[in-house]
């Protein structure tokens, strides 16, 4: 799998079960298994891979990797270079979630409400140096991002999607 051409500085698997098990209606009927997907970063670009996987001549199983979707941050292909990228947790709700950050400290998530729709900024903003590494809560509904030397701001999402800063830890 030749992800980016630039070198690969970021990615994240996602969730193992479906975003629909607990869901209902089409999402639901389309979620037999859930397929092996994967997140990659490298410099502007930020990739949404899925494996399709068929029967080879053999009986063997054999895996195809297929770029989806192609983000970027601030929507511009020569924005700040990706440090870093994670695919959300989810518990059941049908739809995924992606979260990136970037050099000049911009965190933003994308959404995809159901599987084979297309992916939508959903939310961003900015920590107060270079932005490094991300992490996510178990549940999904916090995020921790780490930024300049050794410091750590907690977001939580709220109930209408907006993003509110509940503690900053500093390393010093």
């Amino acid at each position: 799998l030749a992800a980016h051409e630039s070198g690969l500085v970021a990615f994240c698997w996602a969730p193992a079960a479906s975003p629909a098990t607990l869901a209902a209606g089409p999402a639901a009927r389309s979620a037999s298994k859930a397929p092996r997907r994967l997140v990659s970063a490298a410099a502007h670009s930020i990739r949404i891979w899925r494996c399709e996987e068929t029967g080879g001549s053999t009986g063997s199983t054999e895996s195809t990797w297929s770029m989806r979707e192609e983000l970027r941050g601030r929507g511009s292909a020569t924005g700040p270079a990706v440090r870093d990228v994670q695919w959300r947790p989810n518990m059941g709700i049908p739809s995924s979630s992606v979260a990136a950050c970037f050099e000049d400290g911009l965190v933003q998530i994308w959404t995809q409400d159901m599987e084979g729709q297309s992916w939508n900024a959903q939310v961003s903003w900015s920590v107060n140096d270079e932005a490094w590494r991300l992490a996510w809560s178990k549940a999904g509904c916090m995020l921790a991002v780490s930024y300049g030397m050794g410091s750590c701001q907690l977001f939580k999402e709220g109930l209408v999607g907006q993003w509110t800063e509940v503690c900053d830890l500093d390393g010093e």
